[in-house]
């Protein structure tokens, strides 16, 4: 007998990291600047193509025909040319650094730097005249970019560490990227670093900057970076990240027939502002616009996977098909006008999202971390999924259904013919009308949704029946998760060595990290054959948590499987942590709660 993979994808978790290498491409100059400098001291090295791209792009300018390629990079010159680089034009408030004068040459770098929140001080000052090391450059790069933390190195550097702890997750990302190489084995995090050595940084990581309004059907192979308004991008693919920078400003970015191998990073724009068409392909989109309304509008069938509303971000607009949309960010609003939704999630505290009356979503899930939700539906929502206090539901569409878990205390649903499920542990919920909500029970608002009607008690296994959340995890982590919820949904029936009946198994995607075994023969003792061993490797499992300890999952280890699964029929232990690394997927860890039914 063999039981069948699914079964076991119901527990498997893992981590891998994922990194892209740069794609070398000769930079096509898209400046409106019709004539380039010349500097007397420009070296003829490994930093030559680095510094000429630079000046080409308005970054390095220098002074009295001179590049000073050697000089050190101060911090008030690492913010001019971050600012530069990304088009920024709006200044934050920095009153209360006490070293940036109203004179200073460098205060509107330092105020746009600040406001695109990749620089910040300390103690009331930004010590704009020292030198910066290596390690604080390559964590302001890191933010602009918009790059999620990473845990490892894919290489070995013999003073990692020497690398201080808020600069570490995001050095790990810019080499796993490919962004960063080192010299001899080293990092040199502590050092100071040249006008040539940033050259040659950015240089590895944006190979064009599209900076006059125009219709484009041809790009550099590399990350690319449109920092002016009135943009098309046609008939192109874009072999990296898509930049939209802070010199788009108000202005509108049109996207048609593009596909996108990387990332689309939305950092300018307004509210008529992303335009996306035609056949365009695009895995992820970040918005991190940081002063103002940004949008994104999908037509024409154009595909987007992925769009995760940053927490630096501000209000957001978004028409079209999404598959998915994560709120990171606190404290904003989301409008969705005219969108087809599958998923979304809200991570970020006291945020908003609307849904208008065109605007259909099939599942919205309120994380615990995400206190202080409201939710206005005026279109349909098919599920709610509630584990935040303080939640909201309001508005004249339909929802048909909302879970309110444990954790999402005073919570309130006013959406009229809603049916609310509330877990037993949850108090403070109130319906239509303010009309209370006990725990442990299923009720419906009225047509109107000003009452409550229909209260029943809801059926609940005597058996821990919690969702195990577990750790918070990376954007990287979620997708995998999700990959993995979504092949492990359905029904796996179990089947002893006789090809009797034992056990069902049920892993509802909606339920992330809950397994319900419906056991139907309590004699069940044991499962013969390797099939089990077979499909666990084939999904990738490296590692199980049993009998204490991290069991590495090698040939010939069936019997851990066999142990695995006797247990959890026979209704001990509920609880089991597993490892894998799914092809094209990170790792993570994740334990999983198993709700036993004995139905014998």
């Amino acid at each position: 007998m063999r039981i069948k993979r699914k079964f076991f994808s119901v527990l498997l978790v893992a981590i891998m990291v994922m990194s892209m290498l740069p794609i070398a491409a000769q930079a096509l100059n898209t400046n409106e600047t019709s004539e380039i400098p010349t500097f007397s001291d420009m070296p003829d090295d490994w930093s030559t193509v680095a510094l000429e791209h630079a000046v080409e792009n308005g970054l390095l300018q220098g002074a009295d025909g001179k590049i000073m390629p050697n000089d050190k990079l101060t911090r008030a010159q690492m913010a001019t040319l971050i600012v530069r680089a990304f088009g920024a034009t709006k200044e934050g408030d920095i009153e209360r650094y006490t070293d940036v004068g109203e004179g200073d040459w460098f205060r509107g770098y330092i105020a746009k730097a600040y406001q695109m929140k990749v620089i910040q001080g300390a103690d009331n000052k930004m010590n704009p005249n020292d030198p910066i090391t290596r390690q604080e450059v390559f964590v302001v790069i890191a933010r602009a970019l918009k790059l999620e933390p990473e845990k490892a190195f894919n290489k070995t550097f013999e003073d990692s560490g020497e690398i201080a702890d808020w600069a570490d997750g995001e050095i790990k990302a810019l080499v796993n990227k490919g962004y960063i190489q080192g010299s001899d084995g080293k990092l040199n995090p502590k050092g100071q670093i040249t006008r040539a050595e940033f050259a040659q940084a950015f240089y590895n990581i944006i190979k064009q900057y599209i900076s006059a309004e125009g219709e484009y059907e041809q790009v550099a192979d590399g990350n690319i970076m449109i920092n002016a308004p009135g943009v098309t991008l046609k008939n192109v693919t874009v072999k990296g990240d898509l930049i939209i920078g802070e010199g788009v400003g108000e202005g509108e970015v049109t996207l048609e027939d593009v596909d996108i191998t990387g990332r689309m990073v939305v950092r300018g724009g307004g509210k008529d502002s992303i335009v996306i068409k035609g056949n365009s392909k695009i895995t992820v989109v970040i918005l991190a616009r940081a002063d103002g309304t940004v949008s994104i509008k999908v037509q024409d069938g154009a595909e987007i996977t992925e769009i995760i509303v940053e927490d630096s971000s501000e209000d957001v607009i978004i028409e079209g098909q999404v598959d998915k949309i994560l709120i990171e960010a606190p404290n904003i609003t989301v409008t969705a006008s005219k969108a087809e939704i599958d998923t979304v999630e809200i991570y970020g505290k006291n945020s908003t999202i609307i849904l208008d009356k065109d605007t259909t979503v099939k599942t919205v899930t309120v994380a615990e971390q995400a206190a202080g939700v409201k939710i206005q539906a005026e279109g349909k929502i098919d599920t709610v999924k509630v584990a935040a206090p303080g939640t909201k539901i309001i508005g004249t569409g339909k929802v048909s259904t909302v879970e309110v878990q444990k954790g999402a205390n005073n919570t309130s649903i006013e959406t009229p013919n809603t049916e609310i499920t509330v877990d037993k542990e949850v108090t403070g919920v109130t319906g239509g009308g303010g009309d209370p909500i006990s725990g442990g029970t299923t009720v419906s608002n009225d047509d109107k949704g000003g009452a409550v009607i229909e209260e029943k008690e809801k059926d609940i296994p005597d058996k821990d029946d919690e969702d195990d959340e577990g750790p918070s995890m990376s954007r990287e982590e979620r997708q995998s998760r999700d990959a993995f919820n979504e092949a492990a949904h359905g029904t796996t029936v179990i089947l002893d060595g006789q090809d009797e009946r034992v056990a069902t198994v049920v892993y509802d995607k909606n339920r992330p990290y809950r397994v319900t075994v419906t056991v139907e023969k309590s004699d069940y003792e044991s499962i013969s054959g390797t099939g089990i061993f077979n499909d666990l490797t084939e999904a990738g499992v490296e590692k199980v948590y049993l009998r204490g300890s991290w069991i590495e999952i090698e040939s010939g280890s069936a019997d851990i499987f066999l142990e695995v699964a006797k247990n959890i029929v026979m209704g001990t232990p509920t609880t089991f942590n597993f490892r894998i690394k799914p092809e094209n997927h990170v790792e993570f860890e994740q334990r999983f709660t198993v709700v036993i039914i004995m139905d014998v």
